[in-house]
């Protein structure tokens, strides 16, 4: 059974958990809400195990066979923090699960996980026995969301202009997003707070990716691509990333774009281009607003900055200047056109 962390409580008690996921505030969290579960249900005792090079795997059955019917219930807290099980990992991994154990509690944490581990066996034989809880990252039209509830749960609140002004201030720094709706809990009392009072608390601490300069680009948000072109430029980004993460997307439009024309079913050209998960609606996006003729000459600028970049050392300016004409190409709109 897969849950969101939202619904630990909530759910039916089970003997194995498995917390994973992209964001470690998040993941950590969900261990801690997981572990007073446990406590409720009167697992008072706590084996802390990590994996790390040289780690016994068979120490895992030994410490849940480790008991007797007079020993208290106890909870075995495995820590894998890259989720690689490997081969006798995963066989020992199997055999505890073969066993339901009343008096043992196993919480594994696994770190973050890609599709390929996902796909593995000793994942698919977890996903049958334990209960997952994916703790992800919200994306950045969740963020004012998941802030207001951060507040409520200190019986505080915010008007949505002021959600929206912290979110674009902690986006992608998610544990500074959480510090800061703490600061604002000793700084404010209990109430509505006002937006002129968190502008005046809030700090400027977003972090952001190529990832977000991917997802700007694909869903066609001009004013937020270019405030994160020039912040990762002046985070130090390297140009040649920058591009190569930017020709990626655009070379993902043409694959999808000429397979549509082919009718090839959505499905199998995602497949087939490698394209995953919240991405797949990303591109859908792109492809409602972009041409073909637009990609294709969104593309032929790419290739052309390429050469450039290879060629010569590039100007900060000018560089910032030629990437933001991408989007404004690939929307058929003139390159002088202001954000």
């Amino acid at each position: 059974m897969r849950i969101s962390p939202d619904k630990i409580f909530s759910s039916p008690f089970s003997l194995v958990y498995a917390v994973y996921g992209n964001e470690p505030l998040l993941t950590l969290e969900a261990c801690d809400m997981v572990r007073q579960k446990a406590k409720s249900q009167g697992f008072l005792e706590r084996k802390i195990l990590t994996v790390e090079t040289g780690f016994q795997w068979q120490r895992l059955m030994e410490e849940a066979e480790n008991t007797s019917l007079f020993s208290p219930n106890i909870l075995i807290d495995l820590r894998v923090p890259n989720g690689k099980w490997g081969r006798d990992g995963a066989a020992v991994l199997k055999n505890y699960l073969q066993k339901t154990r009343q008096n043992v509690l196993l919480l594994i944490y696994l770190g973050q996980l890609d599709w390929k581990d996902e796909k593995t066996q000793w994942f698919a034989e977890l996903s049958q026995k334990a209960t997952l809880i994916c703790a992800t990252a919200p994306t950045f039209a969740q963020l004012p969301s998941w802030l207001a509830f951060r507040l409520k749960k200190q019986n505080q609140s915010a008007p949505i202009d002021a959600l929206q002004f912290i979110a674009e201030r902690v986006e992608g720094n998610l544990l500074a997003a959480h510090q800061e709706i703490q600061k604002l809990a000793l700084l404010y009392p209990q109430r509505a707070l006002t937006f002129k009072e968190i502008e005046d608390c809030v700090l400027n601490v977003a972090r952001y990716s190529l990832n977000h300069l991917r997802e700007a680009l694909l869903l066609g948000n001009l004013a937020r691509y270019a405030k994160v072109a020039q912040s990762l430029l002046e985070e130090g980004e390297v140009p040649i990333l920058i591009l190569w993460a930017l020709t990626e997307e655009v070379r993902a439009l043409m694959q999808i774009k000429q397979a549509q024309e082919a009718r090839v079913p959505m499905n199998v050209a995602f497949k087939s281009a490698l394209i995953w998960g919240e991405r797949q609606a990303h591109i859908k996006t792109a492809l409602s607003l972009y041409s073909k003729s637009g990609i294709e000459n969104a593309f032929a600028e790419l290739e052309k900055l390429d050469c450039v970049l290879k060629g010569a050392a590039k100007n900060y300016a000018l560089f910032l200047e030629d990437i933001l004409r991408i989007p404004l190409i690939l929307k058929g709109l003139p390159a002088e056109s202001i954000f």
